[in-house]
C-alpha cells in the first residue's frame, strides 16, 4: 500500500496514503486499543459540527482565508452528511482531554480539504490540521461542546420515548380505574386500591423524572468553545465564542448559548454529572416500576398472578412453557447500566486534576451511551410490553375480598386493638375480616356497600 510520510518533534510516521487521517491518529491506533470500541457516529457529526461552526466563525473575523475556510467547511459538510466515517478509528479510551479524537477529526478534515483544493494529502504547510482546522480552539473545549452537542441532539429521541411511556402508563390507569385489589405494604396484605392507582403512580413518576432530565439539560446549553486550554480563551479572537456559538445554533438548529464562566467547565464537569446522576435517578425508577410490574405478574399459578403481560419469547430452554416478562427483565438490566455509567461520570469528575478535566473521553463515552440505553429500551417496552399488559379481574377480586387489610375501614369503629383481634381471628378460622364483621354486624349495609365500591373505598374519606 502507499505510504507518505508525516513528521513532527517527536519524529516520523508512515501513514497509508489511502487514508484521510495522518499522524496523531496513527500513533493514537497503535496506543490505544483498550476496548476495541470505536465513537459512536453521532458524536462525531456533533464534533464535526462543531469544527464546521468554528471555520464560519474565523472566516466572519478575517482569522482563516476564504479559501482555506470554505474547503473546510465543505470538508465538514461530507462528513456530516455520511462520507468518511471509516477514517474515525480512535478507542473510547484514548489520549487525556481527547487529544486522539479531536487530532483524529482535524486530520480528516484537513486532508479532505487539502483534497478539494487539489493538494496531496499530508501537505500541511498549505493547509494544517493543527493551525487551521483547529483554530482557536484546544482538544477540551471542542469535545465537551461536542458533547453537549451530542447529549441535546439524542436528548429529544429520549424525552419522546418517556413521554409515550407515560402516556401508556396513563392509558392503562384508565383502563384499570375501577379494577379493585389488595394493595401491599412491606409485602404484606394491606388496605383495597385500584389497579389504576398504580399504573397511574408509574405514569406520574416517569412524568417527574423527564422534568428532572429535561431541567438538567438546560445547563448542558452553556458551551466553552473558544475557551481553548483552561477557558481563558487564549489565542482566539475576543468574539470568537459568541460568533461561533451562534453559527453552531445556525448548524444544529440547538437553542444554545456561550458560558459566562469558560474556566468553570473546563475545570468542572458539574452539568455533566448533574444531567447523568438525573439518567441514574430516572434509571433506578424504571428498575422500581419494572420489579413491581414483575412480582404483580408472578405465577400463574404459585405467584400473584394479578395481570398478565404480553409473551415475546419463551422463557426458558430447561422448563417447556415458561413465559418469562422478558421486555421488563431486559429494562432493568438497561437500568443497571445506567447506574453503573453515572459511576463512572461521577468518578471522572470528581478526581479530575485541577483547571482541566482530563477524563472527558470516558465521561463521553459513558453518558452517551447511557443515554441510548435508555432511549432504545424505553421505545421497545413501550411498543411490545406496556399497552398489552391484562389485568386477572377474578384474582384481584378474591385477594380483595379476603385481604386483611379491611380491619383498617373498622379502626374507627373497633380501634386498633380489638381490630387486631379480628384479624388473628380470621386467620385462625380461615376466614375474612370481612365476612366475620358482617357476621357481628360490624357493618351496616350502607358501609358494606361503600366499601365494595371502587370509588369510596380507595379515596379520601370516612366510611
Amino acid at each position: 500500500m502507499p505510504k507518505r510520510i508525516e513528521k513532527d518533534f517527536i519524529g516520523e510516521v508512515e501513514v497509508p496514503n489511502i487514508t484521510y487521517f495522518g499522524m496523531q491518529t496513527v500513533r493514537a491506533i497503535e496506543s490505544f486499543n483498550a476496548s476495541e470500541l470505536k465513537e459512536p457516529v453521532e458524536f462525531i457529526i456533533s464534533f464535526v459540527q462543531v469544527k464546521k461552526a468554528c471555520a464560519l466563525a474565523n472566516i466572519e473575523l478575517e482569522m482563516l482565508s476564504l479559501e482555506k475556510g470554505n474547503a473546510i467547511v465543505k470538508a465538514c459538510d461530507e462528513i456530516i452528511a455520511g462520507a468518511h466515517f471509516s477514517q474515525f478509528a480512535i478507542d473510547v479510551f484514548h489520549a487525556g482531554g481527547g487529544t486522539s479524537l479531536n487530532m483524529n477529526i482535524n486530520e480528516v478534515i484537513a486532508n479532505r480539504a487539502l483534497e478539494i483544493l487539489a493538494y496531496p494529502k499530508g501537505t500541511y504547510g498549505v493547509l494544517s490540521p493543527f493551525d487551521d482546522v483547529n483554530m482557536s480552539q484546544a482538544d477540551t473545549d471542542v469535545f465537551s461542546t461536542a458533547l453537549r452537542v451530542a447529549l441535546l441532539s439524542g436528548s429529544v429521541k429520549m424525552l419522546n420515548a418517556l413521554g409515550e411511556l407515560k402516556n401508556a402508563f396513563l392509558k392503562k390507569s384508565i383502563e384499570f380505574d375501577l379494577t379493585i385489589k389488595a394493595a401491599r405494604a412491606g409485602f404484606q396484605d394491606s388496605v383495597p386500591m385500584t389497579l389504576g392507582q398504580e399504573f397511574l403512580a408509574f405514569a406520574e413518576i416517569i412524568k417527574k423524572s423527564a422534568e428532572d432530565i429535561d431541567h438538567a439539560r438546560g445547563r448542558l446549553k452553556n458551551l466553552n468553545i473558544g475557551g481553548t486550554e483552561v477557558g481563558t480563551g487564549l489565542n482566539t479572537h475576543a468574539n470568537f465564542q459568541e460568533v461561533s456559538v451562534r453559527k453552531l445554533c445556525e448548524i444544529t438548529k440547538l437553542s444554545l448559548e456561550k458560558s459566562e464562566n469558560m474556566v468553570e467547565l473546563a475545570a468542572f464537569s458539574y452539568d455533566f454529572m448533574n444531567y447523568s446522576a438525573q439518567l441514574k435517578n430516572l434509571a433506578l425508577n424504571l428498575i422500581k416500576i419494572s420489579s413491581d410490574i414483575c412480582v404483580m405478574a408472578s405465577g400463574p399459578n404459585t405467584g400473584l398472578n394479578e395481570i398478565r403481560v404480553p409473551p415475546v419469547h419463551a422463557g426458558s430452554s430447561a422448563v417447556p412453557g415458561m413465559v418469562a416478562p422478558a421486555m421488563l427483565e431486559m429494562l432493568s438490566m438497561v437500568g443497571m447500566q445506567v447506574m453503573g455509567a453515572d459511576y463512572v461520570v461521577a468518578q471522572a469528575s470528581a478526581f479530575a486534576p485541577r483547571n482541566l478535566n482530563i477524563y472527558i473521553p470516558v465521561i463521553s463515552y459513558n453518558m452517551l451511551f447511557a443515554q441510548k440505553l435508555i432511549s432504545n429500551s424505553v421505545l421497545s417496552v413501550t411498543d411490545r410490553c406496556i399497552p398489552y399488559i391484562k389485568a386477572n379481574d377474578k384474582v384481584l377480586s378474591a385477594y380483595f375480598e379476603s385481604t386483611s387489610g379491611h380491619a383498617a375501614v373498622l379502626l374507627r369503629k373497633l380501634g386498633y386493638s380489638e381490630a387486631s383481634k379480628l384479624v388473628q381471628e380470621a386467620r385462625m378460622s380461615k376466614r375474612t375480616v370481612l365476612d366475620l364483621a358482617i357476621d357481628r354486624k360490624l357493618l351496616s349495609d350502607e358501609e358494606l356497600e361503600k366499601i365494595r365500591a371502587p370509588r369510596k373505598i380507595t379515596e379520601p374519606g370516612l366510611i
